[in-house]
């Protein structure tokens, strides 16, 4: 039998109310930017009352951060790609729905 991290660890979750507090939050901090729409655009998709698996890629010169709805929920999962002073948001829908891009 082989054992995988997964079936030891169990992944943060995140309820979508407090992942909307941290993209409004995220989006205060662009100033009046263009950034700041798209933020607040990725803190529209997400359900309040949903729990979200939240996942963490890094490196020192890099981060993604991609909050996952469950599969049959039918919401789109919001990535959020950082690298030196830039951060690129991704809105992505399931199943061939169409993906927003945000920088």
């Amino acid at each position: 039998m082989d054992v995988l991290p997964r079936d030891i660890a169990t992944p943060p979750r995140v309820l979508g109310s407090d992942l909307i507090d941290y993209l409004i939050t995220s989006a205060n901090l662009q100033g009046d930017s263009d950034d700041r729409h798209l933020w607040t655009r990725a803190a529209d998709v997400i359900d309040s009352a949903h729990l979200y698996t939240a996942a963490l890629d890094a490196t020192p010169d890099w981060s993604v951060i991609r909050w996952i709805p469950a599969e049959e929920s039918g919401l789109p999962t919001v990535i959020a790609f950082s690298e030196g002073a830039n951060t690129t948001v991704m809105i992505r829908h399931a199943r061939g729905g169409p993906s927003t891009r945000c920088r």
